[in-house]
């Protein structure tokens, strides 16, 4: 047979180094395995920034319980002889707390039931009475209450007569709570 050469039979002519190509051997696998860890990390990185930056805008302290001003004294006293007892919002989150008057000295009461905190009491007009949960009518004197004066001189935030509640040290009720029903008559308003 001929001297031709089949073009098949012709060896492919041989690179001197193996990872020449792009993209091609074990040099070019390292260095896209690089890339994605770097990249990954890089990602992961700013998402941790991303979760700190709106954890920390909006956590918010926990308010500070403190001495809070209710109002001037002279004006709660008349408002709660004409219209009867004023609640007012606890302005840390509390529940809250009922302005009063008992022998016509101010009283700032707790709106829960001593030793029932899960019962909470509303001033019902109708019946003239503080009302509990399980319906029992109530007095004033029947329930907790916080200490509170009226400021006697002017100071930064408390003006001459202001009255001020302190939600930190609340007093037991000094009556004894009289179990009435629904119905019966109430203690009679001033």
């Amino acid at each position: 047979m001929g001297g031709d050469p089949t073009p098949w039979a012709t060896p492919a002519p041989v690179s001197p180094r193996p990872d020449a190509t792009a993209g091609t051997g074990a040099g070019a696998a390292r260095r896209e395995v690089r890339v994605v860890v770097l990249a990954t990390a890089a990602v992961l990185a700013a998402g941790g920034v991303v979760a700190l930056t709106v954890f920390a805008a909006t956590r918010t302290p926990s308010p500070t319980v403190r001495p809070i001003v209710v109002g001037e004294a002279a004006d709660r006293r008349a408002q709660i002889r004409e219209g009867g007892p004023i609640y007012v919002a606890d302005p840390t989150g509390g529940r809250g707390l009922w302005l009063d008057l008992e022998a016509g000295r101010l009283v700032a009461l707790a709106v829960d039931l001593p030793g029932r905190p899960d019962c909470i009491v509303k001033w019902r007009a109708t019946r003239n009475a503080y009302v509990a949960c399980d319906g029992r009518h109530l007095r004033s004197s029947d329930l907790d209450r916080y200490a509170s004066t009226v400021q006697g001189t002017d100071r930064p935030g408390r003006p001459k007569g202001a009255w001020v509640v302190d939600l930190t040290r609340r007093l037991p009720a000094p009556g004894a709570a009289e179990p009435r029903r629904a119905g019966t008559s109430a203690p009679t308003r001033r």
